[in-house]
């Protein structure tokens, strides 16, 4: 997948270093502790050292990992979308988080939008999913109107919710039995 992603509002590019304030505020927020679960990152030391070893290898060895969203007439980073390979999953998810104030603007819709058509353009005949937890109503709208449908539930170990119920979406429903 490309570097960077642009769309009308947006330049999608991966993380640095100089993301980790941003990404210590975004991990702390009540969505993200809500619906994705506490990271344990307590500074920008932390926050680097995650960016670090969970986000900047899976460029290198998968070829897709997070993006940070950033506006494109400010610079500003507001969110990230990620495609994530889960051990627990038949294929790659992809999943969407945004700083509270930048919710509910299409944001999220844009940039996911243009990560799953980035995806499918370097992974042809893949498939993609994504899951959320079963109270997160706002995730389900927009995966459904990105395409998804809801297929089953599925437990997932993430950080800080081991084995955790969450409803699973997939493109491509004839694969999932």
């Amino acid at each position: 997948m490309p570097e960077t992603i642009d769309t009308e509002r947006l330049l999608l590019r991966q993380a640095t270093i100089d993301d980790a304030f941003f990404y210590y505020q975004l991990t702390n927020s009540e969505g993200w502790l809500r619906f994705i679960g506490d990271r344990h990152i307590h500074n920008q030391d932390m926050a680097w050292e995650y960016i670090k070893d969970v986000y900047l290898w899976p460029y290198h060895k998968f070829g897709f990992s997070t993006y940070i969203i950033t506006l494109k007439i400010s610079g500003l980073a507001v969110g990230i979308c990620s495609i994530i390979s889960r051990s627990e999953l038949p294929s790659e998810d992809i999943g969407f988080a945004l700083l509270p104030e930048f919710e509910k603007k299409g944001i999220a819709f844009e940039a996911a939008n243009a990560v799953k058509a980035e995806y499918f353009r370097a992974f042809p005949g893949s498939n993609l999913f994504a899951i959320t937890t079963p109270d997160n109503a706002n995730s389900d709208k927009l995966l459904t109107r990105l395409g998804f449908m809801q297929m089953k539930e599925v437990f997932v170990d993430t950080a800080g919710r081991l084995a955790t119920a969450f409803n699973l979406y997939g493109l491509m429903p004839e694969i999932i039995t």
